[in-house]
Protein backbone atom coordinates (compact mmCIF):
# COMPACT_ATOMS: atom_id res chain seq x y z
CA UNK A 1 0.00 0.00 0.00
CA UNK A 2 1.27 3.51 -1.09
CA UNK A 3 0.37 7.00 0.58
CA UNK A 4 0.56 9.82 -1.56
CA UNK A 5 -0.98 12.75 0.46
CA UNK A 6 -2.28 15.74 -1.80
CA UNK A 7 -3.65 19.38 -1.64
CA UNK A 8 -6.63 20.34 -3.31
CA UNK A 9 -7.00 24.18 -3.58
CA UNK A 10 -10.01 25.65 -2.29
CA UNK A 11 -11.36 28.59 -0.28
CA UNK A 12 -11.16 27.56 3.05
CA UNK A 13 -8.83 24.41 3.81
CA UNK A 14 -9.62 21.77 6.28
CA UNK A 15 -7.21 20.71 8.91
CA UNK A 16 -8.80 17.25 8.42
CA UNK A 17 -7.46 15.11 5.76
CA UNK A 18 -9.86 12.75 3.71
CA UNK A 19 -8.56 9.57 2.84
CA UNK A 20 -9.54 8.76 -0.92
CA UNK A 21 -8.70 4.74 -1.62
CA UNK A 22 -7.12 4.94 -5.07
CA UNK A 23 -7.13 2.11 -7.39
CA UNK A 24 -5.98 1.68 -11.27
CA UNK A 25 -8.73 1.01 -13.35
CA UNK A 26 -10.56 3.47 -16.42
CA UNK A 27 -11.27 6.17 -14.59
CA UNK A 28 -8.25 6.75 -11.89
CA UNK A 29 -4.90 6.47 -13.38
CA UNK A 30 -1.55 7.32 -12.21
CA UNK A 31 1.55 8.41 -15.02
CA UNK A 32 4.78 7.56 -14.85
CA UNK A 33 5.53 11.01 -13.05
CA UNK A 34 2.63 9.64 -10.46
CA UNK A 35 0.15 12.47 -11.84
CA UNK A 36 -3.57 11.27 -10.92
CA UNK A 37 -5.53 11.52 -14.06
CA UNK A 38 -9.11 10.53 -14.98
CA UNK A 39 -12.95 10.84 -14.54
CA UNK A 40 -12.43 9.74 -10.82
CA UNK A 41 -9.88 11.63 -9.90
CA UNK A 42 -11.02 15.31 -11.43
CA UNK A 43 -14.37 14.48 -9.83
CA UNK A 44 -13.31 14.00 -6.11
CA UNK A 45 -10.81 17.22 -7.25
CA UNK A 46 -13.53 19.35 -7.78
CA UNK A 47 -15.64 18.12 -4.43
CA UNK A 48 -11.93 18.95 -3.14
CA UNK A 49 -12.42 22.33 -3.96
CA UNK A 50 -16.33 23.56 -3.77
CA UNK A 51 -15.47 21.58 0.16
CA UNK A 52 -12.31 22.66 1.27
CA UNK A 53 -10.54 19.23 1.79
CA UNK A 54 -7.62 18.00 1.64
CA UNK A 55 -6.74 14.64 0.08
CA UNK A 56 -4.94 11.68 1.34
CA UNK A 57 -4.61 9.07 -1.59
CA UNK A 58 -4.27 5.39 -0.03
CA UNK A 59 -3.18 3.47 -3.59
CA UNK A 60 -3.99 -0.29 -3.68
CA UNK A 61 -6.01 -3.06 -5.51
CA UNK A 62 -10.12 -2.25 -5.39
CA UNK A 63 -10.41 -5.48 -3.03
CA UNK A 64 -8.13 -4.09 -0.48
CA UNK A 65 -9.76 -0.31 -1.22
CA UNK A 66 -13.35 -1.82 -0.29
CA UNK A 67 -11.87 -3.77 2.98
CA UNK A 68 -10.20 -0.29 4.12
CA UNK A 69 -13.82 1.72 3.55
CA UNK A 70 -15.25 -1.37 5.53
CA UNK A 71 -12.75 -0.99 8.75
CA UNK A 72 -12.60 2.83 8.27
CA UNK A 73 -9.34 3.15 7.32
CA UNK A 74 -10.08 5.01 4.41
CA UNK A 75 -13.09 7.93 3.95
CA UNK A 76 -14.16 7.84 -0.06
CA UNK A 77 -13.81 5.22 -2.51
CA UNK A 78 -15.46 5.79 -6.09
CA UNK A 79 -16.49 2.51 -8.26
CA UNK A 80 -19.05 0.70 -5.80
CA UNK A 81 -21.74 -0.53 -6.76
CA UNK A 82 -25.15 0.65 -4.84
CA UNK A 83 -26.64 -2.43 -3.17
CA UNK A 84 -29.07 -2.38 -0.26
CA UNK A 85 -27.07 -4.52 1.60
CA UNK A 86 -24.17 -1.95 1.14
CA UNK A 87 -26.60 1.05 2.00
CA UNK A 88 -26.90 -0.57 5.26
CA UNK A 89 -23.22 0.02 6.32
CA UNK A 90 -22.08 2.78 3.78
CA UNK A 91 -23.35 6.37 2.69
CA UNK A 92 -24.04 6.47 -1.41
CA UNK A 93 -24.52 9.92 -2.72
CA UNK A 94 -28.00 10.52 -3.88
CA UNK A 95 -27.08 11.81 -7.59
CA UNK A 96 -25.01 8.81 -8.92
CA UNK A 97 -21.51 9.58 -10.45
CA UNK A 98 -22.02 7.43 -13.25
CA UNK A 99 -24.64 4.47 -15.19
CA UNK A 100 -23.94 0.99 -14.76
CA UNK A 101 -24.99 -1.30 -17.71
CA UNK A 102 -24.06 -4.88 -17.57
CA UNK A 103 -24.30 -6.68 -21.38
CA UNK A 104 -24.12 -10.28 -22.21
CA UNK A 105 -22.21 -11.43 -25.49
CA UNK A 106 -22.96 -14.34 -27.64
CA UNK A 107 -21.76 -15.58 -30.93
CA UNK A 108 -23.91 -13.84 -33.64
CA UNK A 109 -24.77 -16.81 -35.21
CA UNK A 110 -26.13 -18.38 -32.21
CA UNK A 111 -30.09 -17.89 -33.03
CA UNK A 112 -31.03 -19.62 -29.81
CA UNK A 113 -30.95 -16.36 -27.65
CA UNK A 114 -33.28 -13.30 -28.60
CA UNK A 115 -32.92 -10.21 -27.23
CA UNK A 116 -35.59 -8.91 -24.90
CA UNK A 117 -36.98 -12.43 -24.34
CA UNK A 118 -35.45 -14.14 -21.44
CA UNK A 119 -36.95 -17.10 -22.05
CA UNK A 120 -34.39 -18.02 -24.67
CA UNK A 121 -32.12 -17.95 -21.60
CA UNK A 122 -33.40 -20.75 -19.91
CA UNK A 123 -30.95 -23.60 -19.72
CA UNK A 124 -28.46 -21.62 -20.89
CA UNK A 125 -24.71 -21.10 -18.83
CA UNK A 126 -23.33 -17.24 -18.65
CA UNK A 127 -19.82 -17.07 -17.29
CA UNK A 128 -19.69 -14.16 -14.71
CA UNK A 129 -17.10 -13.20 -12.05
CA UNK A 130 -17.94 -14.76 -8.84
CA UNK A 131 -18.33 -12.06 -5.95
CA UNK A 132 -19.22 -9.25 -8.44
CA UNK A 133 -22.36 -7.20 -9.15
CA UNK A 134 -23.26 -9.01 -12.69
CA UNK A 135 -23.42 -12.53 -10.63
CA UNK A 136 -25.94 -11.51 -8.47
CA UNK A 137 -28.37 -9.52 -10.76
CA UNK A 138 -28.11 -13.11 -12.62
Amino acid sequence: MTVFPVSASAKEKSDHVIRIGSFEETYNTVNEKGERRGYGYEYLQDIAGYAGWTYEYVTSNWEDCFTQLENGEIDILGGISYTDERAEKMLFSDMPMGEEKYYIYTDASNMDLTAGNLDSFEGKNIGVFRDHIPEVLL
